[in-house]
């Protein structure tokens, strides 16, 4: 019974950390790209080429 509470545990563990990295980059995407200057030289450097 040991066993299988260990892994029913690291099961909900894992989805756990799924769901959080979800919501961490829904909100990163949901935000202006004002915090991320990366994507916003990309297109930039292409129209100067």
């Amino acid at each position: 019974m040991a066993l299988n509470k260990k892994i029913y545990l690291s099961l909900i563990g894992l989805l756990s950390l799924g769901l959080l990295i979800l919501l961490i980059f829904g909100i990163t995407h949901s935000h202006p790209p004002t915090q991320n200057p990366s994507l916003t030289k990309q297109p930039s450097s292409t129209q100067q080429q």
